[in-house]
C-alpha cells in the first residue's frame, strides 16, 4: 500500500517552523514520553501539518482538526529511507494506558523522489492505514509523531493494518521503540507531539 507525504527541502534545509534541539529535549521530557515512549528524545523537531495547519509541538489540538492524514515535513537525504509512526501512549486512558502503545499510523520505506528546491511528492509503504485520534477519557493523551532512518530499502515482516471497524485490536501494545530496535532503524531522527481530549473545544 502507499502512502503520500508532502516534503518540502531547499538545497537540503526544510523550509517550516521548527523548534531548537534543546527545546525539543525539554518538551519530550518534560511530557514524559522520555521514558514513558522513548528512552532518549528525537534529534530534532519535524513538521505536522493538517490540511494547512502546522502543529506546534506540544499544543492541544480539537479532534474536528485531525480527521485527515497529515502531511509530515522534516529534513531529509534522498538516499535515505525513513519511517514515519504516530503512536498514542494514553490508550484507553492516561491513568490506565493498558493499550499503550496506540498505532494510529505506521509508514515505512518513505524517500524523497529527487533532489531540488521543493518536492512535493515521496511514496512509502503503508503498514498501519492513519486512524485519526480518537481519545475515550477527558484527560489529555499524547500523540507522538516520529520519524527514523532506515538502513535502506527494506521488508518487514509486520501485518498491514487497514481503517476498519475491527482493526483497533490490532493497533494496541505497539511498541515503537521495539519496532525500530528489530528493524536497525536510527533515531528517532526527529519528532512532535500533541495533545487532545474528549469533548475539549479549543478557540482558534
Amino acid at each position: 500500500m502507499k502512502s503520500l507525504f508532502k516534503i518540502y527541502s531547499y538545497f537540503g534545509f526544510v523550509i517550516a517552523l521548527t523548534v531548537a534541539q534543546s527545546e525539543v529535549e525539554e518538551k519530550f521530557i518534560s511530557s514524559k514520553i522520555v521514558p514513558d515512549v522513548l528512552n532518549i528524545p528525537p534529534e530534532a523537531s519535524c513538521v505536522v501539518n493538517y490540511s494547512g495547519r502546522v502543529v506546534k509541538i506540544g499544543e492541544t489540538l480539537e479532534i474536528s482538526k485531525t480527521l485527515m492524514e497529515p502531511s509530515v515535513q522534516f529534513d531529509f537525504d534522498p538516499q535515505e529511507f525513513y519511517t514515519i509512526a504516530m503512536v498514542d501512549p494514553d490508550a484507553p486512558s492516561p491513568n490506565a494506558p493498558a493499550m499503550r502503545e496506540f498505532k494510529h499510523w505506521l509508514v515505512v520505506n518513505v524517500q524523497s523522489s529527487s533532489q531540488g528546491a521543493s518536492v512535493q511528492g515521496s511514496s512509502g509503504d503503508t503498514l498501519a492505514a492513519y486512524m485519526s485520534p480518537a481519545p475515550l477519557s477527558p484527560a489529555p493523551h499524547r500523540y507522538i509523531v516520529l520519524v527514523y532512518r532506515q538502513p535502506g530499502r527494506m521488508d518487514f515482516d509486520e501485518p498491514i493494518i487497514v481503517k476498519t471497524a475491527g482493526s483497533s485490536a490490532l493497533r494496541t501494545n505497539f511498541k515503537v521503540q521495539k519496532f525500530a530496535e528489530k528493524y536497525n532503524l536510527t533515531g528517532p531522527v526527529c519528532g512532535s507531539f500533541f495533545y487532545e481530549q474528549m469533548n475539549k473545544v479549543i478557540s482558534l
